[in-house]
C-alpha cells in the first residue's frame, strides 16, 4: 500500500530532495569536523571511524533485508 502513494505528491520529492542533500552536507562535514578537533594522534583513526560505521550500518541494512526478504506484508 505504503508503495502505491510514495513519490507521487510534491512534498515527497521536496522532502527526498532536502534530505538527500542534508545527509550529503552531514557527510562531508562531520569527518572534516572530527578531524579538526580530534588531538593529532588520533586525527587518522577518528576518520576511519566514522567512515566504518557508515559501511557498518549499510552492511547491517543488507543482513536485515536477505532476513525479511521472504516475508510478505
Amino acid at each position: 500500500m505504503a508503495n502505491e502513494t510514495c513519490g507521487h505528491r510534491p512534498g515527497d520529492r521536496i522532502g527526498r530532495v532536502v534530505g538527500g542533500l542534508a545527509v550529503g552536507i552531514l557527510c562531508t562535514v562531520t569527518p572534516m569536523y572530527l578531524s579538526e578537533i580530534s588531538p593529532k594522534e588520533t586525527r587518522g583513526v577518528t576518520g576511519l571511524s566514522f567512515q566504518f560505521m557508515i559501511t557498518f550500518g549499510i552492511f547491517v541494512a543488507a543482513l536485515i533485508d536477505l532476513a525479511v526478504e521472504g516475508t510478505s506484508d
